[in-house]
């Protein structure tokens, strides 16, 4: 699961943001403020997320993104099977 976790994550940093992952590992939350191609792109990393039990997306109403080119903004919660998973896959 390492790979598919590691390909998520490298999948979503591309078109989310290059810290969300980090974020994510270290127990925190993230906002995602992405365009409509980019969270089309990003359904798949989502049902991932999902189906493993890894990081609850949920989504904001954000009304400060008027400005932005952002067409949604949601917020990656990671669980605690994320934290769990990781550091099982890393070496000792």
């Amino acid at each position: 699961m390492k790979w598919k976790l590691e390909e998520a994550f490298q999948r979503l940093n591309k078109h989310a943001g290059e810290d969300v992952s980090t974020f994510l590992i270290q127990g925190d939350p993230a906002f995602l403020y992405l365009n409509a191609k980019e969270e089309q792109k990003l359904q798949d990393v989502f049902y991932f997320f999902r189906e493993e039990n890894l990081v609850h997306i949920e989504p904001i109403d954000d009304h400060s993104r008027r400005g932005l080119q952002a067409h949604v903004v949601l917020e990656a919660i990671p669980l605690p099977r994320l934290i769990q998973v990781w550091e099982e896959a890393e070496p000792s």
